[in-house]
């Protein structure tokens, strides 16, 4: 087993450990994914298809990062977050909880992103300097279409200034609407991955038998 490489963690396929990146607990790396630098995917995390994770990134819990998506910078995934599609998260930021991050969404800066977050493109999710500290939001699975939270803390819109609140309603609309095709979408998407996680895995532990 490489150096890099400990615990029960599989690395198959043409995925790749590099430089001082590790892979440890009862994580998975495979298909063309790559880990390098300084990234670390651990506990029950997956790296798979030709996703990257690098720079100082962290994956970890039961995150998985798929398909052609990144993470990057000091970025955290954790929980049982989803990045995948083209999505790249970078930067500092911090995706965790049930949020899934995809198709095209870029997530970085000092942004905090959990819950039901729902991120298919920019236009879902915003975050800026609110009284010293950031404020976050974007489109969500829950109820109200959308989630804020300032600094990791959930705050509804009226906890916020008037200005600030027109300007954060005004961000909100700009989000992409629901529609039932694509939430049937993104929970077939969902399943087809983790089954194909699954999978995977199940190869892994058959050969070492």
């Amino acid at each position: 087993m490489s150096k890099n490489v400990s615990g029960n963690a599989l690395v198959s396929g043409s995925a790749r450990v590099s430089d001082n990146a590790s892979v440890s607990d009862n994580a998975s790396v495979y298909g063309n994914a790559s880990v390098y630098d300084n990234a670390s995917v651990s506990d029950n995390a997956s790296v798979s298809g030709d996703a990257l994770v690098y720079g100082s990134a962290l994956v970890s819990e039961n995150a998985s990062v798929s398909g052609s998506a990144g993470v990057s910078g000091s970025a955290l995934v954790y929980g049982d977050a989803r990045v995948y599609g083209d999505a790249r998260v970078y930067g500092n930021a911090l995706v965790y909880g049930d949020a899934y991050v995809y198709n095209d969404a870029y997530v970085y800066g000092n942004a905090i992103v959990f819950g039901e977050a729902d991120i298919q493109c920019n236009n879902d999710w915003f975050s800026f300097i609110y009284k010293g500290k950031t404020l976050t939001g974007y489109r969500s699975r829950n109820k109200q279409g959308y989630e804020l939270n300032i600094d990791g803390e959930d705050v509804s819109i009226e906890d916020l200034g008037d200005i600030i609140a027109d300007l954060v309603n005004y961000l909100i609309r700009e989000f992409t609407p629901f529609e039932s095709k694509n939430n049937t979408k993104i929970e077939l998407e969902k399943v087809i991955s983790d089954l194909s996680e699954k999978l995977e895995t199940a190869k892994n532990k058959l050969k070492n038998l």
